[in-house]
């Protein structure tokens, strides 16, 4: 029994992950990177006109010199100062005020955010529903909890949003993305044997081995397809990218290296902290955001917000 579970779990991670491990070669293989950003750094500057030969009275070879008896027929231009122009401006404290305020303001970037953070909440209602309603594996819950759980995902969320780039998806397409990923998602959790990454006692180490091994073989691909991104969009881009990386990691390993500190890796936490990152406009970068923004969706609806340092 426990080799088939092992089986049907490969199986299972092969048949979800499959499409992020396609696109992700695809990027790389193809150098979508160089394709999408090269313009960016790689635009020629403008030819140097070439520098004209003048003659000793300082016109340019070939030309002469104007009649001085020639008289223009043209009205001469006016001299003096300009005329004022009166502008007339409501004398209105309150309505500039405001006019300042909104000055800058990308309320097409605002509103879709609101329609994001409305996708993570319909979401979370839906599969929520119909988790309770099937009797399927999942944390009961009070509705302070559910409350707790959708404040959680909506805050998470917006941080994605602002610092993911999520505004150059179109919403419509990405619920319909995440939607299937959530869907297959869940029906492969709930048939699969759980794996918890977090050290537990009684857990099946060939499973756990597994899937350090293929979260570590994705990571990899993925690291190395948006470190080549960033580098193509300048050093300043690629060290932010590179130093912000390289931080998480070291908070993240610091704190599981304290004999008092428990560290436990939920899948929505984990999946949260690496959608900041899927943050370019590739394929690679954006199926992986559409996987994260999924996954975060299930844990935190059938799991709940789970401390992660303890």
């Amino acid at each position: 029994m426990p080799c088939l579970h092992t089986v049907f779990w490969v199986a299972c991670a092969v048949f979800f992950f499959a499409p992020l491990f396609a696109v992700t070669l695809y990027s790389l293989w193809f150098r979508e990177h160089v394709v999408l950003y090269a313009p960016l750094r790689l635009i020629p500057s403008p030819p140097l006109s070439p520098r004209r030969d003048t003659s000793s009275d300082g016109l340019p070879s070939g030309s002469t010199a104007p009649d001085p008896t020639f008289t223009s027929t043209r009205s001469p231009l006016p001299t003096g100062p300009p005329a004022a122009v009166k502008l007339t401006v409501e004398d209105d404290e309150d309505l500039q005020h405001h006019a300042s305020a909104l000055q800058g303001v990308d309320f097409g970037v605002a509103l879709k955010g609101l329609a994001f953070v409305g996708l993570l909440v319909c979401s979370y209602a839906v599969l929520r529903a119909v988790v309770v309603a099937s009797g399927a594996r999942c944390a009961p819950k009070s509705l302070p909890s559910n409350f707790n759980d959708v404040t959680v995902l909506t805050a998470r969320g917006l941080t994605v949003f602002m610092l993911g780039n999520v505004q150059r998806f179109r919403i419509l397409p990405l619920g319909a993305q995440a939607g299937a990923v959530l869907a297959l998602f869940t029906v492969l959790s709930q048939f699969g044997p759980r794996v918890m990454l977090s050290g537990d006692p009684g857990q099946d180490w060939v499973l756990v081995g597994l899937t350090i091994l293929l979260l570590v073989g994705l990571l990899a691909l993925l690291l190395t397809h948006h470190l080549l991104v960033a580098h193509q969009l300048g050093k300043t881009c690629f060290y932010l990218f590179l130093g912000a990386f390289l931080g998480v990691v070291a908070v993240h390993a610091a704190a599981a290296a304290v004999p008092f500190i428990r560290v436990h890796l939920h899948h929505y936490y984990f999946t949260w902290v690496a959608a900041h990152f899927l943050r370019f406009d590739t394929v690679a970068s954006r199926t992986a955001q559409v996987y994260c923004v999924a996954v975060m969706i299930h844990g935190l609806t059938l799991f709940g917000a789970g401390p992660v340092f303890s």
